[in-house]
């Protein structure tokens, strides 16, 4: 079947549920503050540096991405909150993990498919779940955010080539597993 295939194989659905790029959820600070320190040093130790994104397509400017080695922070990374900066930095340092076990141009190979796009943004958006749900103070609605995020991304990281009906029930079923 290859990557562009249009539908989910089981294999597809273990990876998304695996908590192999999850670290363990004790190692996140309860206190925002820390949380987000302990991700930046984390993210520093791997030898990524940050950058604000300026100066890019306008559409670009609203995420946070990672890419050759540096974080780039959205436009409005800094007018966030201490718990949704750690989210975003937490999200990103699975990135890196990821890059680390599959090699940059792997990560990109996976990254450019449907498929291997949901393979890899689906364990970082579980993580930046988790850490919005620890250290938001009860401000941070998991169902909402789901319900929000799934058809955003579906545009956005250009998920067409997943039946619709499937991306939908498996994305929101496996983002909000094992939250806590």
């Amino acid at each position: 079947m290859g990557l562009f295939t249009k539908t989910f194989r089981s294999s597809d659905l273990r990876h998304a549920r695996s908590d192999y790029f999850l670290p363990d959820i004790g190692e996140i600070p309860k206190d925002p503050q820390e949380a987000y320190d302990k991700a930046y040093n984390l993210i520093k130790e791997a030898g990524w540096s940050f950058k604000n994104r300026k100066g890019t397509f306008s559409h670009g400017r609203k995420f946070t991405m990672t890419l050759r080695k540096i974080i780039w922070l959205s436009s409005g990374f800094h007018k966030k909150e201490i718990w949704e900066k750690a989210a975003l930095l937490w999200h990103e340092y699975i990135h890196i993990l990821q890059r680390k076990k599959w090699g940059h141009a792997s990560f990109l190979r996976r990254y450019a498919t449907a498929r291997g796009r949901w393979y890899i943004e689906t364990p970082a958006y579980r993580m930046s779940i988790r850490v919005y749900e620890r250290l938001s103070g009860g401000k941070f609605n998991a169902t909402k955010y789901v319900e929000s995020k799934v058809p955003s991304m579906r545009k956005s990281y250009w998920l067409g080539l997943i039946k619709n009906s499937q991306y939908k029930t498996e994305t929101a079923r496996i983002w909000l597993q094992e939250r806590t």
